[in-house]
């Protein structure tokens, strides 16, 4: 468990604690150390930050905190004294107002909303501007009440091919995926041109607002055994013409080989290089265009491929090149072994080979 340490800088008495450090220490350092360690306190947070104990430098329990899932407070217990301001998601709450500040704008637990609309709200055409994380606070954590980057998809229990596309990462460590895509030279510049200035994935940061910054790429992994190993899912386009791409990664395979991360960087480029590549600039040019014409023949293309079997195609059987494809394979063996990238493509080309490869005469 993580631990916060907060020092008050108070006066108080001697602490016992530290009697037998006094005796190797003049009466004036005594005093002046044991003021320090009776004014110690130490946060203990849940999994979203939010102080659910604080507990002095004797180790004893001075507040106890239980919230319900957006913020408002349940249950508090305190042995008296000095009390944390600190609360949901390690925010300030106003005892005055009972909001919490969030930088952005303020979150009001009672009644479950942000009172301020999303800053960001074009990029979330299909949710209200006013909800907190996507309606998921035990899971989620919006930091400062703007933008969110990953999506995950939350299967339903009672049916496994089923559930809801919700925020956050869903999988122990499929940021780092993301984040070794990010690294390439051709996989930081397809994700630069829909960044914004400031954005990270993991350790990689975009310098400036993309090309298509106005639209939304959606990065998100799902958990649904049986399932392909990626694909680009549905998008759609507002009444701006804001287009909002998913590229969608499954961090679980019923195969152990799957875990490799890999084979799922080696998806994450199929799906990019081999599929959306292609057609998302069509997407955004025609309805910016305004043509009919142009948009329904690109909508039609998208019904006609919907799991991109034309693109496996012309790939395994070198119909046409995949340049892009080619140079992040390469450029893969640079942040990986490339006996490694190797092996999961040796892989990857055999499974589409036994579906589409052209049969021998």
């Amino acid at each position: 468990m993580f631990l916060r340490l907060l020092l008050l800088p108070t006066k108080a008495k001697p602490c016992p604690l530290v009697s037998n450090t006094c005796k190797f220490l003049r009466l004036e350092s005594c005093l002046r150390y044991a003021n320090i360690m009776q004014n110690i306190y130490f946060y203990h947070p849940d999994h979203l930050g939010s102080t659910s104990l604080v507990t002095n430098s004797y180790g004893e329990i001075t507040q106890n905190i239980s919230y319900i899932p957006y913020g408002e407070i349940f249950v508090e217990e305190t042995a008296g004294g000095w009390q944390s301001p600190y609360y949901f998601n390690a925010k300030e709450l106003d005892e005055e107002t009972g909001l919490y500040y969030y930088g952005a704008r303020y979150l009001d637990p009672a009644g479950a909303r942000w009172l301020s609309a999303d800053p960001m709200l074009e990029k979330y055409v299909g949710m209200t501007p006013y909800n907190y994380c996507a309606g998921n606070p035990v899971r989620l954590v919006d930091p400062d009440g703007t933008t969110i980057q990953f999506m995950h998809f939350d299967i339903n229990p009672e049916n496994a091919s089923t559930g809801n596309y919700v925020n956050g990462i869903g999988e122990e460590g499929m940021e780092s995926n993301w984040e070794a895509f990010a690294k390439t030279e051709v996989g930081y510049e397809i994700l630069s041109k829909f960044a914004t200035k400031g954005q990270k994935i993991g350790n990689v940061e975009f310098t400036a607002d993309g090309e298509y910054s106005k639209h939304n790429l959606l990065l998100c992994d799902y958990s649904i055994p049986s399932s392909d190993a990626g694909y680009n899912g549905k998008f759609y386009v507002d009444k701006n013409n804001i287009a909002t791409f998913y590229i969608c990664i499954s961090s679980i395979r019923g195969d152990s080989e799957y875990y490799k991360k890999e084979r799922i960087c080696l998806t994450i480029g199929h799906e990019f290089f081999l599929h959306f590549d292609n057609y998302y600039q069509n997407v955004i040019n025609a309805y910016a265009s305004g043509d009919k014409t142009k948009i329904g023949k690109t909508n039609d293309d998208w019904k006609n491929n919907p799991s991109g079997d034309k693109e496996h195609s012309a790939y395994i059987n070198r119909v046409r090149k995949f340049e892009k494809y080619e140079t992040y394979k390469a450029q893969l063996k640079n942040i990986f072994k490339s006996e490694n990238i190797n092996n999961v493509i040796k892989d990857h080309d055999k499974k589409l080979y036994n579906e589409f490869g052209k049969k021998k005469k």
